[in-house]
């Protein structure tokens, strides 16, 4: 056994040191892997090297190629790599930014000091401010296997963030990426928990309310576990991948935006979050909690409306809960420095008619284009938030606000609003419904029996939607036409699947064969 020596106050202290554990220096020639993980970094060795430098299948390695590195886990074959060979995958090839085959350095490292903490965490342990921030840390720069980063998220949904470790991980998420420099405030910002099929509020608010001169750097995520993300939705317009410069340089100009939060490193550990999140369809409460108030924060909003969908299917069950969720948003974005307005409305059917990024698009213009086929439900929404948000930015008197957004709809103000914004964003600002193309294969699901509707099933509908394709197949997803409370004949169509190809519709009609996205008394 070696020790390493040190003194402190006068003492002499002996630290051990495990060999095992210490960098081992080995060069070796980078080969491509063709192969996306969407997240993780991969690096392959042969058996026999693998062997020889005592690395075990999924042990960490630092690659390193001049001054960029990059940690991998490992993977191990015996065909495909030879010895002094390692292959890389997509991620940390381009990470590094190699061109073509050429060494690079490998060494061992030791697993995270993070790992400890995520072992006291799914022990109940409540995490200190270090804690988090080391954890944070370590996922931003990818020091954590999948397998790791999933461990924290499943101790974060089982045991739960204390308000105190949500403040934290708000701000470290926020410390550890990019900050909008958007000028003064009032700065307004909107975000829905979700858990509502269609509800794409958020593409009609950001014109209504920046066409009056109000601020709204509007950043929104891709779908974790519905048919589609708002940002999803406004890739059907135009793209949402922008830069820093460009989401400033818009907000200054135009007074908005609608990118996706994952554009560039704005509270990147949340993104890497959302990405284990999506497969594993959880959403967990209090990283849910410090997601939302870090993109607020990344993005300089000083007002923030939260949009919780109440009703069976929802997140949000009861009033309780409803009354709960409001009350912790509150709290935490007083001890951010935010201000933060609850609205707690209905979600017990979808929002608008369609679910699906082109679907839900067309919707969106429909209504900004003032088609009376448009969905009132998703209008009277829309108007709501960005009534409360004129009132609360002085452009209209208290209990005026949704009465100046109806009028800023009707008067073609939101809509030229919303060309200009497509425009700065590189889409066609003249896209025609014509041109939002949805799925060919087409399904008509009918009444079997006459009556009222009491009841939609919101999940059974996302459900259908996603096995038809959506998001990933943009014209994919399911038109409903069925609302509470409607008389319907026998043999009425309640809704549309629609999907790119005969299977992905088959996949659809098979996710509801024998349930009932409709109850009819």
């Amino acid at each position: 056994m070696f020790f390493l020596e040190f003194s402190k106050n006068g003492q002499i202290f002996k630290w051990p040191i495990n060999f095992s554990y210490l960098p081992m220096n080995n060069v070796l020639l980078a080969k491509p892997f063709h192969i996306e993980t969407g997240a993780i970094n991969i690096a392959v060795l042969n058996a026999e090297q693998a062997k020889d430098m005592d690395i075990k299948h999924l042990d960490r390695v630092l690659i390193k190629s001049g001054k960029k590195s990059v940690i991998c886990s490992v993977d191990i074959t015996n065909i495909s790599v030879k010895k002094g060979e390692v292959g890389l995958f997509v991620e940390p090839w381009n990470k590094l930014g190699l061109k073509a085959s050429e060494n690079v350095t490998l060494e061992t490292v030791p697993k995270p000091a993070s790992m400890d903490f995520i072992r006291a965490k799914l022990d109940g342990a409540e995490l200190s401010k270090e804690d988090i921030y080391t954890i944070v840390n370590d996922i931003v720069n990818d020091a954590l296997t999948d397998v790791e980063l999933t461990a924290f998220i499943t101790s974060s949904y089982c045991k739960g963030l204390s308000m105190e470790e949500a403040y934290w991980l708000t701000r470290a998420m926020v410390d550890t990426g990019e900050v909008l420099d958007v000028g003064k405030g009032p700065i307004f910002d909107k975000h829905s928990i979700g858990g509502v099929p269609g509800n794409r509020v958020t593409i009609l608010l950001v014109p209504i309310v920046t066409s009056t001169g109000l601020k709204m750097p509007k950043t929104s995520s891709r779908a974790i576990t519905s048919p589609a993300g708002t940002a999803d939705t406004v890739e059907v317009f135009c793209p949402v991948t922008l830069t820093k410069k460009k989401m400033e340089e818009m907000v200054r100009t135009i007074g908005g935006c609608m990118a996706w939060g994952g554009s560039f490193n704005l509270a990147p550990a949340d993104d890497k979050i959302i990405k284990v999140e999506k497969p594993l369809s959880i959403d967990a409460e209090g990283q849910m909690l410090s997601s939302i108030m870090a993109k607020k924060i990344s993005v300089g909003a000083t007002h923030v409306l939260v949009d919780l969908p109440m009703g069976p299917g929802t997140k949000i069950p009861t009033h309780e809960r409803a009354e709960e969720l409001s009350e912790k948003f509150t709290r935490l974005g007083e001890k951010l420095g935010l201000k933060v307005y609850c609205i707690v409305d209905n979600g017990s059917q979808p929002c608008g008619n369609g679910v699906g990024p082109a679907l839900e698009a067309r919707d969106v213009l429909k209504i900004l284009q003032n088609d009376p086929t448009g969905p009132a439900d998703l209008l009277d929404k829309a108007l709501l938030f960005a009534g409360t948000i004129l009132e609360l930015g002085g452009k209209a008197k208290k209990g005026k606000g949704q009465d100046l957004a109806l009028e800023i709809i009707k008067n073609g103000k939101a809509y030229e609003q919303f060309k200009r914004i497509v425009k700065a964003q590189g889409g066609n600002p003249n896209i025609s419904l014509c041109d939002i193309k949805v799925g060919p294969e087409m399904f008509d699901v009918k009444s079997e029996v006459e009556g009222m509707i009491t009841m939609i099933n919101n999940n059974l509908i996302s459900k259908c939607a996603r096995a038809a394709g959506a998001p990933h197949n943009q014209g994919a997803g399911v038109y409903v036409i069925g609302k509470l409370s409607m008389n319907i004949k026998k043999g009425t169509t309640l809704m549309t699947i629609y999907a790119e190809s005969a299977e992905k519709l088959e996949r659809a009609k098979e996710a509801i064969k024998g349930k009932e996205p409709f109850v009819i008394q």
